[in-house]
């Protein structure tokens, strides 16, 4: 009874990071239409993600600020369709109590404590569910006194020095501040690459 109960874990465990994966196949979009660095002569392909990611101009929120850092220990993953990198680094929104949230680590999880700066760099490959290319999702939270803010954004790399936003929800004290899916005269929105 008690090796099944391990096993149905163990096989609990894959099947919702294995759904995690499938759900952000599908919710990322776009297509991927500047120069990229592919990480061709040696460069690791993932490079191009790491750096500060920023837009001044979201509406009742301002600036938001990603810093990519160095790769997570451990958080590299190769699949037939693509390669997945978890990166260390912060979000920078005002919705966060100290004005930003460090992240040193990932979490996955299907309940909503899901914590991480997640790359993928999706094959060439037929059938691919994901289009070829480059995309970063970033997932963080916290709670102050029993309230949540939270910070959710998909996107595509169009080059290596833009970002293009397709998703992005920004939560604090437990109230929507930004949803781009609601802001109807918003397709997406564009964070530059400081330099």
């Amino acid at each position: 009874m008690l090796g099944r109960r391990i096993l149905f874990a163990k096989t609990s465990s894959w099947f919702s990071f294995l759904l995690i994966l499938i759900v952000f196949a599908l919710v990322l979009s776009g297509c991927l239409s500047g120069i990229i660095d592919t990480g061709e002569n040696g460069k690791n392909p993932f490079n191009v993600f790491r750096g500060v990611w920023k837009n001044t101009n979201i509406p009742g929120v301002g600036t938001v600020e990603i810093a990519i850092n160095e790769p997570v220990e451990g958080g590299y993953n190769e699949a037939e369709l693509a390669e997945n990198q978890f990166f260390k680094g912060s979000v920078t929104c005002s919705n966060f109590s100290n004005g930003y949230l460090d992240i040193v680590d990932f979490h996955l999880s299907i309940d909503d404590t899901y914590f991480y700066i997640w790359a993928t760099i999706a094959k060439e490959i037929e059938d691919n569910p994901l289009k070829p290319g480059s995309y970063l999702a970033v997932r963080v939270w916290e709670e102050v006194d029993s309230v949540r803010d939270d910070f959710k954004l998909d996107g595509s790399l169009e080059d290596n020095d833009s970002l293009k936003v397709t998703s992005l929800r920004i939560i604090q004290k437990g109230q929507e501040i930004y949803n781009l899916k609601d802001d109807h005269n918003t397709e997406y929105l564009i964070f530059e690459k400081q330099r």
